[in-house]
């Protein structure tokens, strides 16, 4: 079985073999899952085939998003389902970012190099979105810390907001047209003294805004 799953994690770097992949993987055991369903769904995503990628995705996952909900597992409860369309956390050299009971995201951000510590793959049509969350108890530097959207393949978000001022009065971006995939990110900036920031999150919600509003 292990040779199996190596096949399977083999082919499933190349997005023409989807659908042998899939029909070899019936029966498989849950424990080899793993070794190739990220390989299969980061091939489709580096395709642009973003809408299977997330079928199959939520079809081979536990993932149960809820009817209409544009950010997946926004109450940050769900531990087992993959990145890219659930949260991929950082721990690292950077910082690290935890789920803690009671829906909350712990970020906790070192100071000393720029990167992303929380991040997940969004399928948002082009229109105008608005982000609402909270910090609870205010937070330490929570300045340091920045929400920022940008297109799949882009290196430079087309929006972004600071936590603190996204709490305070919450945040509306666009997404432009010809941009089929997202990536919703918190990121952490250096300040000219490095300086740790230590925030707790909760109460994240997405909402699309209708025309004129």
């Amino acid at each position: 079985r292990a040779l199996q799953a190596l096949t399977l994690a083999e082919l499933a770097r190349d997005p023409a073999n989807t659908d042998a992949v899939l029909a070899l993987a019936q029966g498989e055991p849950e424990a080899d899952k793993s070794r190739w369903l990220a390989p299969l769904i980061g091939s489709l995503v580096d395709a642009g085939q973003y809408a299977r990628a997330k079928a199959i995705w939520t079809g081979m996952s536990k993932a149960r998003p809820a009817p209409g909900a544009l950010l997946y597992d926004a109450d940050f409860r769900d531990k087992e389902s993959p990145p890219p369309f659930n949260w991929a956390l950082k721990t690292t050299t950077l910082g690290l970012a935890e789920r803690q009971a009671g829906g909350r995201l712990h970020v906790l951000y070192y100071g000393q190099q720029e990167g992303i510590l929380a991040s997940q793959l969004l399928l948002l049509q082009p229109g105008t979105y608005h982000l609402s969350v909270r910090l609870l108890g205010g937070g330490e530097r929570p300045e340091a810390l920045s929400w920022q959207v940008r297109c799949d393949k882009a290196s430079e978000a087309f929006s972004s907001i600071g936590l603190d001022a996204a709490a305070g009065r919450g945040w509306t971006f666009t997404v432009p047209a010809g941009c089929a995939a997202q990536w919703f990110e918190l990121a952490g900036h250096i300040a000219d003294v490095a300086q740790q920031s230590d925030v707790t999150i909760a109460e994240l919600r997405l909402a699309r805004q209708a025309p004129g509003a």
